[in-house]
C-alpha cells in the first residue's frame, strides 16, 4: 500500500506537470500530431538555450572529476523526466555519459539513467505518453508496440525542469499529510469467521507550477526497433 501512495501521488503530480504550456516538439513537428522524431541533442540545446534566457536556474550540484578510470564529472544540470520506453534513445544521443561513469555516481538519484551536456535523465514508467497520437509510420512505437504496418506513434513527454519551476503542497502539513485506516478481520454477521478485513489511506496535496519558462515539456516519438 506505501508503493501505491507513492506511485499515485507521482502520477497526479505527473499529470499537472504535462499540462505546462511551453512546449517543444521532435525535430521540424510544430504539433502533437506531427511529431516524428525521437530525442536529439540540437533539440535539448534549443530548450536549455530559452532556459538560460528566462534565468532558469540549475538543480544538481556540480559532481568533481576523480582520479577513477574512465569517469567523467557532471556539472549543475536541468532534470528530464521521461518514460522508460525513451532510455535507448537516450543512449543513443551523441554525448550520453551514463550514470555507471560519473565520477561520483552515489549521488545519481533513483532512476537516473545519464546526463547529456546540461540535462540530466530521469526515467520512470509512470509518465504516460499519448497512444497513437503522432505521424503514421512504422520507426516508432505505437500503441506500445513496434507497428508491422504505418500506424501513428505514441508521443512520450519528456518534461524538463529548472530550479523551482513547480511547487508541492500536502494539505495537511508534511507529519499528517497521509491518512491510513484499517479494521481488523472480526466475526460479524455475514463473516462468521472474520477473514475480511480492509487498509485503505487518503491524501490532500496539491502541485502547481509556478514559473511555466523554467520547465519544458518535449513531445517526441520512441524508436520502435533501437540500434544495437
Amino acid at each position: 500500500m506505501a508503493e501505491q501512495i507513492a506511485e499515485t501521488i507521482e502520477v497526479l503530480r505527473c499529470n499537472v506537470l504535462k499540462a505546462g504550456t511551453n512546449v517543444f516538439y521532435s525535430g521540424t513537428a510544430t504539433t502533437r500530431s506531427t511529431v516524428n522524431g525521437t530525442i536529439t541533442r540540437a533539440d535539448l540545446r534549443k530548450i536549455v538555450r530559452t532556459f538560460n534566457r528566462n534565468k532558469a536556474r540549475k538543480i544538481s550540484e556540480i559532481i568533481g572529476a576523480t582520479a577513477k578510470i574512465s569517469t567523467q564529472p557532471v556539472e549543475a544540470a536541468f532534470f528530464a523526466v521521461c518514460h522508460t520506453d525513451l532510455i535507448p534513445d537516450i543512449r543513443g544521443i551523441s554525448g550520453f555519459v551514463p550514470t555507471s561513469q560519473y565520477s561520483e555516481h552515489m549521488k545519481a538519484i533513483t532512476g537516473e539513467v545519464g546526463v547529456v551536456e546540461d540535462v540530466r535523465f530521469v526515467c520512470t514508467a509512470l509518465i504516460e505518453p499519448w497512444l497513437a497520437a503522432g505521424t503514421a509510420g512504422t520507426t516508432y512505437l505505437a500503441n506500445s508496440t513496434a507497428p508491422a504496418s504505418a500506424t501513428a506513434c505514441d508521443v512520450y513527454p519528456v518534461l524538463i525542469f529548472g530550479k523551482d519551476a513547480y511547487a508541492m503542497v500536502p494539505l495537511q502539513g508534511v507529519k499528517n499529510a497521509v491518512q491510513i485506516a484499517a479494521v481488523n478481520p472480526k466475526p460479524m454477521v455475514g463473516d462468521e469467521l472474520g477473514q475480511k478485513g480492509f487498509a485503505s489511506w487518503k491524501r490532500m496535496d496539491g502541485t502547481v507550477i509556478l514559473n511555466q519558462m523554467w520547465m519544458a515539456r518535449y513531445e517526441v516519438g520512441a524508436t520502435a526497433t533501437p540500434a544495437s
